[in-house]
């Protein structure tokens, strides 16, 4: 199973909604096309990097002293520091990478995996929170989780261009399981320290 998804050039992108040929493409095959559009750029920018790092710095109820999951800071911080850093790199220079798009893809996959998670425990918060405007944040992990598997899958397209797929999955996986084992390691010893008394 080829990752590559369809191409379209800069002029097929302009103009939404979608005109001509473009029209049949619907709205979650857009999502993971490999060409992105300037919109989903913006999209990954605010929720792949910009507020992801606002709620790691302001978050007042989940990893933070007497929150939800207090005891998994440390895994949550680690990964998702590495996870904001390789987005901003990845929406910089993107296919320029080569073949560290792979392993990109694969921290990608792994940070999107954690954010789904993280989302469906604290929705029933963030649709509580609604009511007093700050549950809007509490959505965040949700969409970017979607930010990041769209940015994992296209990452792995793109490395296709410089090593077989095979090559692509081992190193995609390779780096899932780091991006996970290596957090869960430093969490372990330090988890204890930081429990409220």
């Amino acid at each position: 199973m080829k990752l590559q998804t369809l191409k379209l050039n800069n002029n097929e992108l302009r103009g939404t909604p979608y005109q001509g040929a473009d029209a049949a493409i619907g709205f979650w095959e857009r999502q993971f096309m490999q060409t992105r559009t300037s919109a989903q750029t913006r999209f990954d920018w605010a929720y792949g990097v910009v507020i992801p790092l606002f709620c790691v710095v302001a978050d007042p109820i989940v990893f933070a002293d007497r929150g939800i999951l207090t005891e998994y800071r440390p895994f949550a911080y680690l990964l998702s520091s590495a996870s904001i850093l390789a987005m901003a790199a990845w929406l910089l220079w993107g296919d320029r990478l080569r073949w560290l798009a792979a392993p990109l893809g694969g921290l990608f996959i792994a940070g999107s995996v954690i954010s789904f998670l993280v989302g469906v425990i604290l929705l029933p918060y963030s649709i509580i929170g609604l009511f007093y405007l700050i549950g809007l944040l509490g959505f965040t992990p949700l969409f970017a989780g979607f930010v990041y598997l769209r940015n994992g899958l296209r990452a792995m397209g793109a490395a296709e261009s410089f090593m077989d797929e095979i090559t692509v999955w081992k190193a995609a996986i390779l780096t899932a399981i780091l991006a996970l084992v290596i957090p869960y390691i430093v969490n372990a010893p330090v988890s204890w320290t930081i429990q409220p008394l």
